[in-house]
């Protein structure tokens, strides 16, 4: 996607779990690699999620250009692309927080098919030639004795950010953010409500990003 930003690099922040910078780095676009990806796998079918799905879904949403309704199959390639940026991102943690097994990456690459206890919401920035990106893993009660874990992925470029939460429970629940910012994220997956246009009405400056990524460090229970 380096042609989205033919002007300016974009400088991208990596968030650790304490809230600080962990690294900074300036690159055109979003041609980010990872030490935990494969050479194969990044040049097959990782670049065709890119480059068929990512890129027409969300390229005017990165850019803020008008858009009057994100369609199903827009949504849909979002999903996809945040889904893998979630795998990627959590395999960057250290090896006693990794959360997706070898079963749910493979059925990911083979079919694209993304586990059922996962949520994904949109979330608009303002204008300005930045990214970032978070992963962390959180345990509730807490890490010895969890009856739930939360795998939360945020990442945002140019004025396009989204959340991957995925969940692993003991129990048959559903949970919410605690506090849910009012008209400030739109749920796109497993489903996108009609009329969700682009840009919002309400969007984080980037100084706002790591509050945004810590937003499911309290839960309540529905």
């Amino acid at each position: 996607m380096a042609s989205l930003f033919p002007s300016a690099a974009v400088n991208f922040s990596k968030i650790e779990k304490d809230g600080s910078v962990g690294k900074r780095w300036r690159m055109s676009g979003l041609d980010m690699t990872a030490n935990v990806v494969c050479k194969v796998c990044n040049e097959t079918w990782m670049s065709d999620i890119e480059v068929h799905h990512a890129k027409p879904a969300m390229s005017d949403l990165i850019l803020g250009k008008q858009v009057k309704e994100i369609t199903p199959d827009q949504a849909h390639g979002i999903s996809l692309f945040a889904f893998k940026t979630a795998v990627i991102a959590n395999h960057m943690l250290p090896e006693d927080e990794e959360f997706f097994d070898i079963s749910q990456r493979y059925a990911f690459r083979e079919s694209l098919s993304i586990p059922p206890e996962v949520g994904m919401w949109l979330v608009g920035f303002a204008p300005e030639n930045a990214g970032g990106f978070r992963s962390t893993t959180i345990y509730f009660p807490n890490k010895n004795a969890p009856k739930l874990t939360l795998n939360v992925c945020s990442f945002y470029v140019g004025q396009f950010g989204f959340q991957v939460v995925s969940g692993k429970s003991l129990t048959d629940t559903q949970i919410e953010s605690l506090p849910t910012p009012s008209d400030l994220t739109v749920r796109f997956y497993p489903a996108i409500r009609s009329g969700v246009s682009w840009p919002r009405n309400h969007v984080l400056g980037g100084q706002s990003f790591d509050g945004f990524a810590c937003r499911w460090n309290s839960i309540k229970f529905l």
